[in-house]
Protein backbone atom coordinates (compact mmCIF):
# COMPACT_ATOMS: atom_id res chain seq x y z
CA UNK A 1 0.00 0.00 0.00
CA UNK A 2 1.47 3.37 -1.05
CA UNK A 3 1.98 5.84 1.77
CA UNK A 4 0.12 9.13 1.51
CA UNK A 5 2.75 11.85 1.98
CA UNK A 6 0.23 14.71 2.07
CA UNK A 7 -0.78 15.74 5.61
CA UNK A 8 -4.41 15.27 6.68
CA UNK A 9 -6.68 17.96 5.30
CA UNK A 10 -4.22 19.11 2.65
CA UNK A 11 -5.51 19.79 -0.84
CA UNK A 12 -3.78 18.48 -3.92
CA UNK A 13 -0.21 17.43 -4.46
CA UNK A 14 1.98 19.91 -2.67
CA UNK A 15 4.96 18.87 -4.78
CA UNK A 16 3.22 20.46 -7.76
CA UNK A 17 3.98 24.06 -6.81
CA UNK A 18 5.21 26.94 -8.91
CA UNK A 19 8.85 27.95 -9.16
CA UNK A 20 9.82 31.57 -8.55
CA UNK A 21 12.22 33.03 -11.08
CA UNK A 22 13.89 36.44 -11.03
CA UNK A 23 13.14 38.64 -14.03
CA UNK A 24 15.48 41.29 -15.39
CA UNK A 25 13.94 44.65 -14.43
CA UNK A 26 14.79 45.94 -17.91
CA UNK A 27 12.49 43.29 -19.32
CA UNK A 28 9.63 44.73 -17.28
CA UNK A 29 10.54 48.43 -17.65
CA UNK A 30 12.73 48.86 -20.76
CA UNK A 31 13.41 52.56 -20.11
CA UNK A 32 13.96 54.11 -16.70
CA UNK A 33 12.50 57.56 -17.38
CA UNK A 34 9.81 56.56 -19.90
CA UNK A 35 8.60 53.33 -18.24
CA UNK A 36 9.73 52.86 -14.66
CA UNK A 37 9.34 56.39 -13.27
CA UNK A 38 5.74 56.80 -14.56
CA UNK A 39 4.85 53.31 -13.29
CA UNK A 40 6.25 54.06 -9.83
CA UNK A 41 4.48 57.43 -9.72
CA UNK A 42 1.16 55.71 -10.49
CA UNK A 43 1.78 52.97 -7.92
CA UNK A 44 3.02 54.81 -4.85
CA UNK A 45 0.61 52.76 -2.77
CA UNK A 46 2.90 49.75 -3.35
CA UNK A 47 5.95 51.74 -2.23
CA UNK A 48 4.08 53.14 0.76
CA UNK A 49 2.94 49.67 1.80
CA UNK A 50 6.53 48.42 1.68
CA UNK A 51 7.73 51.32 3.85
CA UNK A 52 4.68 51.64 6.16
CA UNK A 53 4.08 55.15 4.79
CA UNK A 54 0.75 56.52 3.55
CA UNK A 55 1.95 57.91 0.21
CA UNK A 56 -1.37 57.82 -1.55
CA UNK A 57 -1.92 56.35 -5.00
CA UNK A 58 0.18 58.67 -7.20
CA UNK A 59 2.82 61.38 -7.40
CA UNK A 60 4.02 64.10 -9.79
CA UNK A 61 6.95 63.30 -12.10
CA UNK A 62 9.82 65.46 -13.42
CA UNK A 63 9.31 68.27 -10.90
CA UNK A 64 11.61 71.23 -11.46
CA UNK A 65 14.44 71.95 -9.03
CA UNK A 66 16.29 74.87 -10.58
CA UNK A 67 17.98 73.56 -13.74
CA UNK A 68 17.20 69.95 -12.83
CA UNK A 69 14.18 67.70 -12.29
CA UNK A 70 13.19 65.43 -9.40
CA UNK A 71 11.91 62.04 -10.58
CA UNK A 72 8.83 62.00 -8.33
CA UNK A 73 7.41 64.43 -5.76
CA UNK A 74 4.70 63.03 -3.47
CA UNK A 75 3.09 63.83 -0.14
CA UNK A 76 1.83 61.83 2.79
CA UNK A 77 -1.93 61.79 3.31
CA UNK A 78 -3.37 64.25 5.79
CA UNK A 79 -3.34 68.06 6.07
CA UNK A 80 0.12 67.90 7.70
CA UNK A 81 1.45 65.30 5.25
CA UNK A 82 5.19 65.52 4.74
CA UNK A 83 6.68 66.09 1.30
CA UNK A 84 8.35 63.04 -0.21
CA UNK A 85 11.23 63.21 -2.71
CA UNK A 86 11.81 60.02 -4.73
CA UNK A 87 14.83 59.38 -6.97
CA UNK A 88 14.93 56.13 -8.92
CA UNK A 89 17.32 54.22 -11.18
CA UNK A 90 17.20 50.80 -12.84
CA UNK A 91 20.87 50.09 -12.23
CA UNK A 92 23.51 49.87 -9.54
CA UNK A 93 23.51 52.96 -7.33
CA UNK A 94 26.01 55.71 -8.09
CA UNK A 95 27.27 58.93 -6.54
CA UNK A 96 25.37 61.01 -9.09
CA UNK A 97 21.96 59.77 -7.98
CA UNK A 98 22.87 60.14 -4.30
CA UNK A 99 23.77 63.78 -4.93
CA UNK A 100 20.59 64.26 -6.92
CA UNK A 101 18.45 62.84 -4.13
CA UNK A 102 19.98 65.26 -1.60
CA UNK A 103 19.76 68.23 -3.97
CA UNK A 104 16.15 67.59 -4.92
CA UNK A 105 15.01 66.82 -1.38
CA UNK A 106 16.58 70.08 -0.20
CA UNK A 107 15.06 71.99 -3.12
CA UNK A 108 11.55 70.95 -2.06
CA UNK A 109 12.27 70.82 1.69
CA UNK A 110 11.14 67.22 1.73
CA UNK A 111 11.01 65.44 5.07
CA UNK A 112 11.12 61.99 3.46
CA UNK A 113 13.72 61.04 0.84
CA UNK A 114 13.50 57.68 -0.95
CA UNK A 115 16.14 56.19 -3.25
CA UNK A 116 14.84 53.33 -5.40
CA UNK A 117 17.36 51.25 -7.36
CA UNK A 118 17.81 47.72 -8.67
CA UNK A 119 21.11 47.22 -6.78
CA UNK A 120 22.80 49.10 -3.92
CA UNK A 121 26.54 49.40 -3.34
CA UNK A 122 27.60 48.99 0.28
CA UNK A 123 29.02 52.51 0.53
CA UNK A 124 25.71 53.98 -0.62
CA UNK A 125 23.77 52.00 1.98
CA UNK A 126 26.24 53.29 4.57
CA UNK A 127 25.64 56.84 3.35
CA UNK A 128 21.88 56.51 3.82
CA UNK A 129 22.38 55.09 7.32
CA UNK A 130 24.69 58.01 8.15
CA UNK A 131 22.14 60.55 6.89
CA UNK A 132 19.48 59.00 9.13
CA UNK A 133 21.79 59.35 12.14
CA UNK A 134 22.43 63.03 11.37
CA UNK A 135 18.84 64.25 11.60
CA UNK A 136 16.57 61.48 12.93
CA UNK A 137 13.74 63.90 13.81
CA UNK A 138 14.05 66.11 10.71
CA UNK A 139 14.32 63.95 7.59
CA UNK A 140 13.81 60.23 6.99
CA UNK A 141 15.95 58.49 4.34
CA UNK A 142 15.02 55.18 2.73
CA UNK A 143 16.84 52.90 0.30
CA UNK A 144 14.54 50.54 -1.60
CA UNK A 145 15.52 47.76 -3.97
CA UNK A 146 13.22 47.07 -6.91
CA UNK A 147 13.14 43.65 -8.52
CA UNK A 148 10.69 41.49 -10.43
CA UNK A 149 9.74 37.83 -10.25
CA UNK A 150 7.71 35.36 -12.25
CA UNK A 151 6.05 32.16 -11.03
CA UNK A 152 6.48 29.59 -13.79
CA UNK A 153 5.11 31.38 -16.88
CA UNK A 154 3.07 34.03 -15.07
CA UNK A 155 3.19 37.75 -15.75
CA UNK A 156 6.16 39.46 -14.01
CA UNK A 157 5.38 40.82 -10.55
CA UNK A 158 7.24 43.81 -9.06
CA UNK A 159 8.73 43.64 -5.56
CA UNK A 160 9.89 46.67 -3.56
CA UNK A 161 12.21 45.70 -0.70
CA UNK A 162 13.42 48.13 2.01
CA UNK A 163 17.22 47.98 2.16
CA UNK A 164 17.94 50.86 4.57
CA UNK A 165 15.32 52.46 6.82
CA UNK A 166 15.40 55.00 9.67
CA UNK A 167 15.99 53.85 13.23
CA UNK A 168 12.72 52.88 14.91
CA UNK A 169 11.07 52.02 11.59
CA UNK A 170 8.19 51.50 10.95
CA UNK A 171 7.20 54.97 12.11
CA UNK A 172 4.17 55.77 14.21
CA UNK A 173 1.67 58.40 12.98
CA UNK A 174 2.83 61.98 12.38
CA UNK A 175 1.41 62.86 15.80
CA UNK A 176 4.31 60.93 17.32
CA UNK A 177 6.95 62.45 15.07
CA UNK A 178 5.77 65.98 15.83
CA UNK A 179 5.44 65.46 19.60
CA UNK A 180 7.89 66.80 22.15
CA UNK A 181 10.61 64.21 22.89
CA UNK A 182 9.33 63.66 26.44
CA UNK A 183 5.82 62.83 25.14
CA UNK A 184 6.67 60.47 22.27
CA UNK A 185 6.64 57.33 24.39
CA UNK A 186 3.10 58.02 25.53
CA UNK A 187 1.92 58.74 21.99
CA UNK A 188 3.48 55.51 20.71
CA UNK A 189 1.78 53.53 23.46
CA UNK A 190 -1.55 55.24 22.74
CA UNK A 191 -1.53 54.56 19.00
CA UNK A 192 -0.17 51.05 19.33
CA UNK A 193 -3.10 50.36 21.64
CA UNK A 194 -5.46 51.77 18.99
CA UNK A 195 -4.00 49.55 16.23
CA UNK A 196 -4.12 46.51 18.53
CA UNK A 197 -7.75 47.22 19.42
CA UNK A 198 -8.84 47.54 15.80
CA UNK A 199 -6.67 44.83 14.23
CA UNK A 200 -4.48 45.35 11.16
CA UNK A 201 -6.87 43.70 8.71
CA UNK A 202 -9.70 45.96 9.80
CA UNK A 203 -7.51 49.06 9.52
CA UNK A 204 -6.42 48.22 5.99
CA UNK A 205 -10.04 47.90 4.91
CA UNK A 206 -11.19 51.27 6.25
CA UNK A 207 -8.23 53.70 6.04
CA UNK A 208 -8.16 53.74 2.22
CA UNK A 209 -11.58 54.75 0.91
CA UNK A 210 -10.75 55.15 -2.77
CA UNK A 211 -8.37 56.74 -5.24
CA UNK A 212 -6.87 59.69 -3.35
CA UNK A 213 -9.19 59.45 -0.32
CA UNK A 214 -7.78 58.34 3.05
CA UNK A 215 -8.79 58.31 6.71
CA UNK A 216 -6.31 59.93 9.05
CA UNK A 217 -6.78 59.58 12.84
CA UNK A 218 -4.83 61.77 15.23
CA UNK A 219 -4.35 63.14 18.73
CA UNK A 220 -2.48 66.36 19.42
CA UNK A 221 -2.79 69.36 21.71
CA UNK A 222 -6.28 69.30 23.17
CA UNK A 223 -8.05 67.37 20.40
CA UNK A 224 -8.49 63.88 19.00
CA UNK A 225 -9.83 63.57 15.47
CA UNK A 226 -10.61 61.45 12.47
CA UNK A 227 -10.10 63.17 9.15
CA UNK A 228 -11.14 62.20 5.63
CA UNK A 229 -8.37 63.60 3.45
CA UNK A 230 -8.80 64.03 -0.30
CA UNK A 231 -5.86 64.69 -2.61
CA UNK A 232 -3.52 63.35 -5.32
CA UNK A 233 -6.02 64.41 -7.99
CA UNK A 234 -6.70 67.63 -9.95
CA UNK A 235 -8.36 70.41 -7.95
CA UNK A 236 -11.53 70.17 -10.04
CA UNK A 237 -11.87 66.48 -9.14
CA UNK A 238 -11.28 67.13 -5.44
CA UNK A 239 -13.88 69.91 -5.44
CA UNK A 240 -16.38 67.62 -7.18
CA UNK A 241 -15.85 64.82 -4.64
CA UNK A 242 -16.10 67.26 -1.72
CA UNK A 243 -19.27 68.94 -3.02
CA UNK A 244 -20.94 65.60 -3.69
CA UNK A 245 -20.21 64.47 -0.13
CA UNK A 246 -21.30 67.79 1.35
CA UNK A 247 -24.69 67.43 -0.29
CA UNK A 248 -25.20 64.55 2.20
CA UNK A 249 -23.67 66.48 5.13
CA UNK A 250 -26.75 66.44 7.36
CA UNK A 251 -27.39 62.74 6.81
CA UNK A 252 -23.72 61.83 7.30
CA UNK A 253 -23.35 63.75 10.55
CA UNK A 254 -26.53 62.20 11.94
CA UNK A 255 -24.84 58.78 11.65
CA UNK A 256 -22.31 59.71 14.36
CA UNK A 257 -22.96 59.84 18.09
CA UNK A 258 -20.83 62.85 19.04
CA UNK A 259 -18.14 65.23 17.82
CA UNK A 260 -17.51 68.65 16.29
CA UNK A 261 -17.43 68.76 12.48
CA UNK A 262 -15.43 70.83 9.99
CA UNK A 263 -15.76 70.68 6.20
CA UNK A 264 -12.81 72.40 4.52
CA UNK A 265 -12.35 72.83 0.75
CA UNK A 266 -9.38 74.76 -0.67
CA UNK A 267 -10.85 75.81 -4.02
CA UNK A 268 -8.00 75.98 -6.52
CA UNK A 269 -5.74 73.75 -4.41
CA UNK A 270 -6.00 69.95 -4.89
CA UNK A 271 -6.81 69.11 -1.27
CA UNK A 272 -9.90 68.94 0.95
CA UNK A 273 -10.68 67.65 4.44
CA UNK A 274 -13.69 66.52 6.42
CA UNK A 275 -13.02 66.39 10.16
CA UNK A 276 -14.70 65.24 13.32
CA UNK A 277 -13.02 66.16 16.61
CA UNK A 278 -13.49 65.82 20.35
CA UNK A 279 -11.59 67.19 23.38
CA UNK A 280 -8.65 64.99 24.43
CA UNK A 281 -5.03 65.24 25.55
CA UNK A 282 -2.18 62.78 25.85
CA UNK A 283 -1.89 64.02 29.45
CA UNK A 284 -5.40 62.81 30.31
CA UNK A 285 -5.62 60.06 32.99
CA UNK A 286 -5.46 56.46 31.73
CA UNK A 287 -9.20 55.84 31.99
CA UNK A 288 -9.93 58.96 29.91
CA UNK A 289 -7.34 57.96 27.29
CA UNK A 290 -8.96 54.54 27.05
CA UNK A 291 -12.29 56.26 26.35
CA UNK A 292 -10.63 58.43 23.68
CA UNK A 293 -9.04 55.38 22.07
CA UNK A 294 -12.44 53.64 21.95
CA UNK A 295 -13.96 56.77 20.39
CA UNK A 296 -11.26 56.86 17.72
CA UNK A 297 -11.68 53.18 16.89
CA UNK A 298 -15.47 53.44 16.63
CA UNK A 299 -15.28 56.68 14.65
CA UNK A 300 -12.79 55.26 12.14
CA UNK A 301 -15.08 52.29 11.55
CA UNK A 302 -18.13 54.56 11.22
CA UNK A 303 -16.26 56.83 8.79
CA UNK A 304 -15.61 53.78 6.64
CA UNK A 305 -19.28 52.77 6.76
CA UNK A 306 -20.56 56.29 6.07
CA UNK A 307 -18.08 57.56 3.52
CA UNK A 308 -16.65 54.54 1.66
CA UNK A 309 -19.79 53.63 -0.36
CA UNK A 310 -20.38 57.31 -1.13
CA UNK A 311 -16.78 57.86 -2.24
CA UNK A 312 -16.80 54.70 -4.37
CA UNK A 313 -20.04 55.79 -6.06
CA UNK A 314 -18.70 59.29 -6.77
CA UNK A 315 -15.43 57.93 -8.17
CA UNK A 316 -17.29 55.44 -10.35
CA UNK A 317 -19.48 58.23 -11.74
CA UNK A 318 -16.42 60.39 -12.38
CA UNK A 319 -14.74 57.48 -14.15
CA UNK A 320 -17.79 57.06 -16.38
CA UNK A 321 -17.65 60.75 -17.20
CA UNK A 322 -13.92 60.65 -17.86
CA UNK A 323 -13.07 62.80 -14.82
CA UNK A 324 -9.84 62.34 -12.99
CA UNK A 325 -7.90 60.96 -15.95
Amino acid sequence: MQQDTNPPGSAGNQDDLGIIKDVDVREVWPHEAHNFTPWLARNLGRLGQALHLDLGPSGVTEVSVGRYSLDILAQEAGPDGRKVAIENQLAWTDHTHLGQLLTYAAGHEAQIAIWVASEFHGEHKDAIRWLNRLAPDKVEFYAVKVRAIRIDDSKPAPILEPVVVPDGWPRQPQTVAKAAPEDRGRYREFFQGLWNEMGVSELSSVLHLGNGCFLYPGLRGNEAWVNLWMGHRPAADINHIFDALKSDQEEIQSEFAAGEWAWDKRGNHPYAWIWITRPASINDPPEKLEEVRDWLAQTIIQFGKSFKPRVEKILAEMGNEGAGE
